[in-house]
């Protein structure tokens, strides 16, 4: 493994444990009188205008077009604005490690979404890859415990709902790479996000501000956004293969149920840690399984050349 390869693995491991302190500043933003609606939006605020002076000041915006603003303001409601609220509000119900995991049900999303949208097969690696997803689910959110599960459901349907959100961020994605590079895109995603946040949401109906409260705001857009993609987006112009880097930001929810267990004592049983290691599983399966592929492929090549 080269220098380069190295540096771009720790940074994408950076920007996996930037997204996992998301549970942790949700939190402690609740303690002191914010809720979900309101932390998702003081996060794009503090966030966008970074991106905004990080794509300004590079030049990136030079390629966009006025016409392809009504698809990058939808792509900064549901893949943006929809994954900020939906799991923030499932933290604000769930241990970090069940709203963490239930993030991670994007990977099922997509593989259905793809499928209905851009007509890509459902190999047996991706059927695979479903079960998988199912079963941990079934576990981390203890289904297996009927009062559990019941008493949970509403916050089991947001963290459902911000694993569809996310989701689109790789589907509308699949797009949008077309039109513009990843930073382009991620930037105009927070940015549009913050717009409708700032409708819904403006900051002067907020809680009254706080040291704390405002500690933790600065840490959801900081950390969480700006060196969440920063480190992200770094890790990738090394040349580090994108399936690669997908194996390596699934690092998020296990750092996130860490964080949970060290900062609020969050109790966890033995069939959830094996639920997240299924979903884990499940998830990074489709994109070995690629690589495998492309590995063999590439050995066939050589024996004919």
């Amino acid at each position: 493994m080269n220098k380069q390869s190295l540096r771009g693995y720790l940074l994408i491991l950076a920007a996996a444990l930037s997204w996992g302190w998301i549970p942790v500043f949700s939190r402690i933003a609740y303690q002191y009188g914010s809720n979900p609606q309101t932390a998702a939006a003081f996060r794009s605020f503090v966030a966008a205008p970074v991106f905004l002076i990080w794509l300004l000041a590079k030049g990136s915006l030079k390629q966009f077009k006025i016409k392809d603003l009504p698809i990058y303001l939808v792509y900064g409601i549901v893949a943006y604005a929809g994954t900020c609220y939906f799991y923030m509000a499932a933290v604000q119900l769930l241990t970090s490690a069940m709203a963490a995991i239930l993030l991670y049900t994007s990977a099922a999303f997509i593989i259905i979404l793809n499928r209905l949208i851009y007509k890509d097969a459902i190999t047996r690696d991706k059927i695979i890859a479903l079960l998988c997803t199912f079963f941990g689910c079934f576990l981390v959110v203890r289904a297996y415990d009927p009062g559990a599960f019941l008493g949970n459901m509403k916050g089991i349907l947001f963290g459902l709902a911000s694993g569809l959100c996310y989701s689109m961020t790789t589907v509308m994605g699949t797009s949008l790479r077309k039109k513009n590079p990843g930073e382009v895109n991620s930037g105009l995603m927070t940015i549009f996000g913050a717009l409708v946040f700032l409708i819904v949401c403006p900051p002067w109906k907020g809680p009254a501000p706080s040291l704390p409260l405002m500690g933790a705001y600065l840490g959801l857009g900081i950390v969480c956004s700006v060196m969440g993609f920063g480190f992200y987006l770094k890790g990738m112009e090394q040349g580090i293969d994108g399936g690669v880097a997908g194996i390596i930001a699934m690092i998020e929810p296990v750092a996130a149920t860490i964080l949970g267990c060290l900062f609020f004592r969050d109790a966890i049983a033995w069939p959830q840690i094996v639920g997240i290691a299924v979903v884990l599983f499940g998830a990074a399966w489709p994109i070995l399984a690629e690589r495998r592929e492309n590995a063999a492929s590439s050995g066939l090549t050589k024996v004919k050349v």
